[in-house]
């Protein structure tokens, strides 16, 4: 009988420890803005999301890792935030998932996102990508 390799042994708990990584991530970058949404003050962390407040987000990650419709958000910007060290200067917002539906109606919920609809036409976003300053990883 074979033996069990390591990943078998040990991907739950793996995968335990990434997610806790992931939520302390996500934590530190809250408290790091505030915390609470700054519409209506909620505070339950998985409500909580971060609000480019021009609407660039996905441009902007784009900029920071290159991915193009692909820019990932979630713990990997949370993670280029603390190496930056929270820098204030992005236009961020926290806000709850509701207030910042009601503040950008055409995005799209978390469940159906698929990249934002302002970079569907690459050529925009190349100009948009053009027209941002470098941003520092």
């Amino acid at each position: 009988m074979p033996k069990d390799s390591w990943d078998s042994r040990h991907k739950r708990e793996h995968c335990e420890r990434n997610k806790r990584y992931r939520r302390k991530l996500k934590h530190e970058a809250l408290q790091a803005y505030g915390g609470k949404c700054v519409d209506c003050e909620e505070t339950k962390e998985s409500e909580l999301e971060f609000d480019h407040e021009n609407g660039n987000g996905n441009i902007h990650r784009s900029k920071i890792f290159g991915y193009g419709h692909a820019s990932p958000g979630g713990w990997m910007f949370y993670l280029w935030l603390k190496k930056c060290g929270y820098p204030r200067d992005l236009g961020l917002a926290i806000r709850c998932e509701k207030c910042h539906t009601k503040k950008h109606p055409n995005r799209q919920k978390k469940e159906n996102r698929k990249g934002s609809p302002a970079l569907q036409n690459p050529k925009e976003m190349e100009e948009e990508l053009q027209r941002l300053d470098p941003i520092p990883f």
